[in-house]
Parts: C-alpha cells; sequence; structure tokens
C-alpha cells in the first residue's frame, strides 16, 4: 500500500513539473510583443463631462436637429400618464389599497 502510494505522489510531482513548464514557456510567449499594447495606448479617451455639462460628442457625426425634442417627449409623457388613470383605476391591487370599487 505504501509502495502504491510513493507511485502516485511520484506521478503527481512529475505532472506539476510539467505544468510548470508549460505555464513558463506560456508567460515567456506571452510578454514577447507588446507593440499593439504600445499602439492601443497612443489613443487617449475623452474626459467625462463634468457636472453641469452635456456631452453631445456621439451626435456630432450625423447631423441631425434635435429641436424640439423635449416638447415632443413632455405631449408623450402627458398623453401617457392621462391613458394611465383608467388602466390604475381597474387594477385590482390599487382597489385593494385604496378600498374601492370602480364603475362597471
Amino acid at each position: 500500500m505504501d509502495e502504491h502510494k510513493q507511485q502516485n505522489m511520484q506521478e503527481h510531482s512529475q505532472h506539476m513539473g510539467q505544468k510548470k513548464d508549460n505555464h513558463a514557456q506560456h508567460g515567456a510567449m506571452a510578454h514577447e510583443d507588446h507593440s499593439a499594447l504600445d499602439a492601443h495606448q497612443g489613443h487617449a479617451m475623452p474626459a467625462p463631462p463634468t457636472m453641469g455639462q452635456e456631452d453631445h460628442s456621439a451626435h456630432a457625426g450625423h447631423g441631425a436637429d434635435h429641436s424640439g425634442h423635449e416638447q415632443m417627449f413632455r405631449v408623450r409623457f402627458w398623453w401617457s400618464l392621462l391613458l394611465s388613470i383608467p388602466v390604475l383605476t381597474y387594477s385590482e391591487m390599487i382597489q385593494e389599497w385604496l378600498g374601492f370599487m370602480p364603475p362597471a
């Protein structure tokens, strides 16, 4: 039994030695060429906008006019709010919370 255990331990240590060799080879290969990394570091990322500033850099290229969008979304909000009232009125959960029954 002891011989079998010793043989297993020797096989295990040999296997671990092979793993270390493979890892060392991989590490040497992985650190050979940094030219792609150096080229990538040359590109600077723009700083994020500070509080109170807006960042419109993503919209700069398409040339679309966004004037009037605020008014359009405001109108949509009010219509959505108005149309949600009947839905909420007939919701069973809202009826339970407020303790009322909607008209039939």
